[in-house]
């Protein structure tokens, strides 16, 4: 479901309405303040999901495998360093999730999610950029397929279709 002020608005909630406060708590303000300030305060959030598929197999035969783990590590540390480089942005991988919980099987397929929260239209755009430029280049065979969805349904696929990839349906309606 999208939610937040635009679907309200759009359904007529500010209609008749001459002003309007929002409050919301902060759990780092000394109690009984009030902070104010003029534009944003808050940072929106857009939450991604990236999932590889590679190719499962022994841990003892690496070179018959396409390991999603290597992908996801190099995802995952390049991700953090986007918020070096780009002031008033915060980029944060909160969930990685692959393999079968046997210590010598390679996985087929990682899925990382996490949330990138930005303060400006132009920094989220920016950021946007970042997370779709942080790929192995097209030609690696590293992978089979990486789909990128939050909240702007961003697809950035490197291959139109793979039959392996859970989020084919979603790709399909975005590419």
């Amino acid at each position: 479901y999208d939610g937040g002020a635009l679907p309200m608005i759009e359904e007529g909630a500010l209609n008749n309405v001459d002003a309007a406060i929002a409050l919301h708590i902060e759990s780092m303000a000394k109690t009984g303040t009030i902070q104010i300030k003029d534009g944003s305060i808050m940072a929106s959030p857009d939450d991604f999901t990236i999932k590889i598929t590679g190719k499962s197999g022994h841990a003892a035969c690496p070179e018959d495998c396409i390991n999603p783990i290597s992908v996801a590590s190099e995802i995952v540390r390049e991700y953090h360093e986007i918020q070096k480089n780009i002031k008033e942005c915060v980029v944060t991988v909160c969930n990685i999730n692959g393999g079968t919980g046997s210590p010598n099987i390679i996985p087929d397929a990682v899925t990382i999610t996490g949330t990138a929260r930005t303060v400006t239209p132009d920094t989220r755009d920016q950021v946007e950029m970042e997370l779709k430029k942080i790929l192995p280049p097209e030609e690696s065979n590293d992978f089979c397929h990486r789909c990128v969805l939050h909240g702007r349904a961003v697809c950035t696929s490197r291959k139109a279709y793979c039959e392996k990839c859970a989020l084919n349906d979603v790709c399909k309606k975005i590419i």
